[in-house]
């Protein structure tokens, strides 16, 4: 069976905008994984660089390169970075963090429902702080020229960008997952378990059937589950010991029966 997928891949019948911004939403969410190894990557290998050059130099007996002065700030806004990658992806997948002692006590088209409205204040909330980044933009890039940015590959007008970029990948990913709810929502569509997962985790399901297990297939045939085979073998049991009381029943009686016969021959 093949594990079902997570994030934005709608059914073939999907109106073919909505296929569109997912597809374009799978290829941002490529980048980010491909993100996120690099910052990984760069903020290992640079802090041991650095904690290494660090104390050979101050022991001397040995050389080696000086770490330069721009290290501490990719150290500094990869961890940043990552971060808002990191939630970018999350938001994807569907596994970013969220509160929903609510949602698991109503149905799972009112959790979609649901969903629909909290993502739109999320969605709002990323907006109102992308906007706030784009001034804080604007004043650290007037001060770009300063002589503390000096030598600095990531400048703060840099890291003002990494909030800008991070939380519209954010949003993006939002506005599709909204755009995909609707659609699913107003066609009456059933979405797999993987697109909506806390809403399959309890409750019944979309439709008012029930929902079929997959038996398992085996070199003789379909097996049965471990409590059929129980039912079954507790099924034989009863029906050998119904047939052995009545053996015993069927035998007492005709003992019953001979013993008169004998006793009323005797009498004659």
């Amino acid at each position: 069976m093949s594990t079902p997928k997570l994030g934005h891949y709608p059914p073939a019948d999907f109106p073919a905008p909505v296929r569109a911004l997912a597809a374009i939403s799978r290829g941002l969410a490529v980048l980010e994984g491909v993100g996120i190894g690099v910052c990984l990557i760069s903020l290992v290998g640079l802090a041991t660089f650095q904690f290494v050059s660090r104390n050979i130099r101050m022991r001397g007996g040995l050389w080696f390169p000086n770490s330069p002065d721009w290290i501490d700030g990719v150290i500094r806004h990869s961890v940043f970075l990552l971060g808002f990658i990191g939630a970018a992806y999350a938001a994807f997948t569907g596994r970013h963090i969220r509160i929903d002692a609510v949602t698991r006590m109503v149905k799972i088209r009112a959790r979609m429902a649901l969903r629909i409205i909290t993502t739109l204040g999320a969605l709002a909330i990323c907006s109102a702080i992308v906007w706030g980044s784009v001034g804080f933009y604007k004043v650290t890039a007037e001060e770009a020229g300063e002589a503390s940015s000096a030598g600095q590959l990531f400048t703060s007008s840099r890291g003002a960008m990494i909030i800008i970029v991070g939380l519209s990948l954010v949003g993006f990913h939002f506005f599709v997952q909204i755009i995909m709810d609707a659609v699913f929502l107003i066609s009456g569509k059933e979405p797999p378990q993987n697109w909506i997962s806390e809403a399959h985790a309890e409750g019944p399901p979309l439709s008012n059937q029930e929902v079929m297990v997959p038996e398992e297939s085996g070199t003789g045939g379909d097996k049965l589950d471990k409590t059929e085979k129980e039912a079954a073998d507790a099924t034989r049991e009863d029906k050998k010991e119904a047939k052995a009381e009545a053996k015993e029943e069927a035998e007492a009686e005709a003992g019953a029966k001979a013993e008169e016969e004998k006793k009323s021959g005797g009498d004659k």
